[in-house]
């Protein structure tokens, strides 16, 4: 895996290198699960442009199905201030991607930090509309 120590924000750097070549997402988010930053990475791996990115909150990133899992996951991350494991992420042309996954809570006030590795053999399969997503009104992990 590349740095994972999570101290430095996406825009103006370099991006990780991941284990297997390919780089590393990198996503800042604020205290509702909004996001504020991102690389280009993140874009690749999405299918965003980094301006919707911007407008958008990891709820709408969260398969309908994991939502509960998100919401769980958040609260612990903002407890901790730590958080890692794997989770799927739906990209723009609605396919899913699973993700491992590192975040580091305040990297600086009220800025949360996650990086993301897509796991191999996760080849993007096509799943249909996601038909249920959070709106963002609550925060999320990314």
């Amino acid at each position: 895996m590349g740095d994972w120590s999570g101290n430095s924000a996406p825009s103006g750097h370099a991006p990780a290198g991941g284990s297997n070549g390919h780089q590393i997402a990198e996503l800042i988010a604020d205290d509702r699960g909004h996001y504020v930053d991102c690389n280009e990475a993140a874009t690749e791996l999405l299918g965003y442009s980094r301006e919707e990115l911007l407008q958008m909150s990891g709820w709408e990133l969260t398969p309908g199905a994991h939502e509960v899992d998100a919401l769980l996951l958040w609260q612990e991350f903002i407890r901790l201030g730590f958080n890692a494991g794997l989770f799927p992420l739906t990209r723009k042309d609605g396919s899913v991607v699973e993700v491992r996954y590192k975040a580091i809570a305040n990297v600086s006030p009220g800025r949360h930090l996650s990086r993301l590795e897509r796991m191999p053999g996760s080849p993007f399969p096509p799943t249909g509309s996601v038909t249920s997503r959070l709106t963002g009104a609550n925060s999320t992990s990314s």
